[in-house]
């Protein structure tokens, strides 16, 4: 990361973490992950330096549901955007794309276990710090 310039280190207020998540409906159902602290989210992960979105999604994809870009179409563009998460210390942005899965049956409990959760059950679930902030947004995609 050399050609970083480190004058970024000078800025203590104004950086985030930036995140790709992936939402998948099917029959009025969103596909969510359990973190390790049993709160949930959503697959995805942050972006590496030097990582495209298309790059991001697949590897975590794989890395946590098992799922290949044969199994599933992302949109290209975000669908929603969320801050104002903060998980140990770092403020979050989240990229939220819709997605169709063509493969139920590929889906692995990798990494993360995963769960089809209706609106009922998204409302009342914890849902983890880099997440958090898009309830209402899941919550109408169910609509």
């Amino acid at each position: 990361m050399d050609d970083i310039d480190e004058r970024l280190a000078a800025i203590s207020d104004c950086l985030y973490r930036v995140t790709a998540k992936v939402i998948v409906v099917q029959k009025h159902r969103i596909l969510a992950t359990i973190e390790p602290a049993g709160k949930y989210g959503f697959p995805g992960g942050g972006i590496e330096y030097g990582e495209d979105i298309p790059a991001v999604l697949a590897r975590e994809l794989a890395e946590e549901v098992g799922l290949k870009p044969s199994d599933i179409t992302i949109e290209t563009q975000p669908a929603f955007v969320s801050t104002g998460g903060v998980t140990n210390g770092v403020p979050k942005l989240a990229l939220f794309y819709k997605a169709e899965l063509h493969n139920p049956s590929a889906l692995q409990h990798m990494e993360r276990r995963y769960e089809w959760l209706d609106a009922h059950q998204l409302h009342d679930v914890t849902l983890g710090n880099s997440v958090k902030n898009a309830r209402a947004f899941l919550l109408s995609v169910l609509d």
